[in-house]
């Protein structure tokens, strides 16, 4: 397995590596092609102030659900920072050795991740 990110802002790369990629190989992708496959050639980003509004503010489905997934976030002690650009959705492909995508799962807010159900 592999991991794609966006940017290596201080030891970001370094600290994920020790602390969740012990094994893996971590790419570095400053161009963002991997955040683009996922959104049809572009790169969704979050703006501020609709990511403050509604993680505070909004009464939305989508503002209880990110509400909730910084709650479970915190329940497992999952770290976290302001370090770097932390408004650009990501995901997650699934890939066999030399094959076509198997999963594929795009963020539609920021703190979105991959049922775990799905990906096992």
């Amino acid at each position: 397995m592999v991991a794609v990110v966006k940017e290596d802002v201080g030891t970001e790369v370094q600290d994920f590596r020790k602390r969740a990629w012990p094994e893996g190989d971590i790419f570095i992708d400053p161009d963002m092609s991997f955040y683009k496959s996922l959104f049809d050639g572009q790169v969704k980003k979050e703006t501020l102030w609709g990511f403050l509004w509604k993680m505070f503010v909004g009464r939305s489905e989508v503002s209880k659900r990110m509400r909730l997934n910084s709650e479970k976030a915190a329940a497992h002690k999952a770290d976290s920072n302001l370090k770097g650009e932390g408004l650009i959705l990501g995901g997650l492909y699934i890939v066999r050795k030399g094959g076509p995508a198997e999963y594929g799962f795009a963020e539609s807010e920021v703190m979105d991740y991959a049922p775990v159900e799905e990906v096992h």
